[in-house]
């Protein structure tokens, strides 16, 4: 979306190409009230860990207590679901996005909207493989549990 984490007031304007509705669809999602803010790696690790479905392995995590966990913390693994992430079908999404942006507005609006009831993690991590090559980035994921 934007490796530009603020603006200055006189940048909010509607020609200014990183505030796109896609953008605010999926920005405002993590201001809801079913995401909750997961702050460290032991939090995040004890959510995994208890979720339904999570393999436990005997695999010890190298350098856990540089991470801030338990030196005997496991591997977790989760196998179900549809593999997702960096495909080419979603990179020509986004090449084609101009074309059928008001297409892909509506189901994102929709898929928000049916995510509704359901609670979501929120955390920020770093991406990147140094500190010259790096970005924060702004991780949902969501939670077996539902909202009543």
């Amino acid at each position: 979306m934007s490796t530009k984490e603020s603006l200055e007031l006189n940048e909010i304007t509607s020609g200014n190409p990183l505030l796109s509705s896609i953008r605010s669809i999926v920005e405002t999602t993590f201001y809801g009230n079913n995401v909750h803010e997961v702050f460290d790696r032991k939090t995040a690790y004890q959510l995994a860990k208890g979720s339904p479905g999570t393999i436990i392995t005997d695999l010890t995590i190298s350098h856990a207590e540089e991470l801030d966990l338990p030196a005997d913390v496991r591997t977790l693994v989760f196998n179900d679901g549809s593999i997702v992430g960096r495909t080419a079908s979603a990179r020509r999404i986004f090449e084609d996005l101009d074309k059928e942006q008001s297409k892909y507005e509506k189901i994102l609006r929709e898929a928000v909207y049916q995510s509704r009831k359901r609670q979501f993690y929120h955390t920020k991590v770093i991406v990147g493989l140094s500190e010259e090559f790096s970005v924060q980035s702004h991780l949902l994921g969501a939670s077996i549990i539902l909202c009543k």
